[in-house]
């Protein structure tokens, strides 16, 4: 009766597993949007300093 100790312990792993997949895209997703922050703000800041190059007028 009850459960198989084999059989949990693949569970645990399995799930071991999935949680580090996981981990490890949600690492690469935070990097992702870092850069695309830093992208963003690089190009807000040319697009300032060409307005401001042409006197304010885009």
């Amino acid at each position: 009766r009850g459960l198989d100790p084999d059989e949990v312990q693949e569970f645990l792993d399995r799930v071991a597993d999935d949680l580090a997949a996981v981990y490890d895209a949600l690492g690469n997703s935070v990097q992702e949007a870092v850069w695309f922050r830093d992208a963003l703000r690089r190009w807000q800041s040319e697009q300032v300093s060409r307005a401001n190059a042409a006197g304010g007028r885009y």
